[in-house]
């Protein structure tokens, strides 16, 4: 009878990795599997020890705060803090989102759109534009026409 540990996939003797390895019936008497189990049940659980965290980790790294931009936040954070309390600091994250898009989308559009309305259409003959078709009948004629 062919050993169901033993399979063409998997040629070792050893066992299957698992939350607690045990020694198959046909590795009872083997002194070198039962010292690996051994070995390996104390790796795992060390490793489970290690993956405790002590109270205070993470810990996050320190930066040294430039005073300069401290003092600029200073009355954003103070107006802010309050909103924050009262609305379970949902309000700064939306804050920051909707600063990215004014940066990097609104605040270029406009830009885009200033540079070619001033700078860029005032030059003759850069933009050729249709005058609209005026019709003396229409009562908003240019020249006040229309039937009186």
């Amino acid at each position: 009878m062919a050993n169901p540990i033993r399979s063409l996939s998997r040629p070792d003797k050893r066992p299957p990795a698992g939350s607690k390895p045990t020694l198959p019936e046909w590795a009872k008497g083997d002194y070198v599997l039962e010292k690996w189990v051994g070995e390996e049940r104390q790796r795992r659980r060390n490793w489970l020890r290690d993956q405790e965290l002590h109270p205070n980790e993470p810990r996050p790294e320190w930066r040294p705060k430039n005073p300069f931009l401290e003092r600029l936040r200073e009355p954003f954070q103070r107006m802010l803090n309050p909103i924050d309390k009262l609305t379970g600091n949902r309000i700064r994250p939306l804050l920051w989102k909707g600063g990215f898009y004014f940066k990097w989308f609104v605040l270029p559009m406009w830009l885009t759109h200033y540079v070619v309305k001033y700078h860029i259409a005032p030059t003759p003959g850069f933009l050729v534009t249709a005058k609209r078709a005026e019709f003396p009948e229409n009562p908003l004629h240019s020249e006040g026409g229309g039937h009186h």
